[in-house]
């Protein structure tokens, strides 16, 4: 029964992440071409690895060496047309499902913009959100 339980919360992200994903491309502004530099601060709190850590591209070096992996998935996104950084539509619907207490803000300039983003797992839509920037963002189980 557990792992029942387990493929239908799988099919419930993987649904609401392809709903975000639409709805964020939709609605997204793409990410300026002109190469701007991307410097972020990470902090994640409540989950499994917690703590502050800054983020920088395209020189892809990081504090804690994860910044390759991260720059490439933003610009990955950007190749999408997602904007990472997006909030979830308000007319989003989205499955009541809490996924834990996690929170994370990402903060400072990506491609030469201003980002000042706040992401939780308070339902399958933001779940979805916060998947979407793994690996920036930690497990959070």
């Amino acid at each position: 029964m557990h792992s029942r339980s387990r493929y239908a919360r799988s099919a419930t992200v993987a649904v609401c992440a392809l709903l975000a994903s639409v709805a964020a491309a939709g609605g997204a502004v793409a990410a300026p071409s002109d190469g701007g530099s991307t410097r972020l601060t990470v902090t994640v709190e409540d989950a499994p690895v917690n703590g502050t850590w800054d983020v920088t591209c395209p020189s892809r070096r990081k504090s804690d060496g994860r910044g390759n992996a991260f720059c490439d998935r933003l610009e990955g996104l950007a190749a999408q047309g997602i904007d990472p950084f997006a909030p979830v539509p308000a007319d989003a619907l989205c499955s009541a499902e809490y996924d834990g207490p996690a929170t994370a803000t990402v903060a400072g300039r990506w491609k030469g913009r201003r980002v000042d983003a706040r992401f939780d797992r308070t339902n399958g839509c933001e779940t979805a959100r916060w998947e979407q920037l793994r690996p920036l963002l930690p497990p959070a189980h």
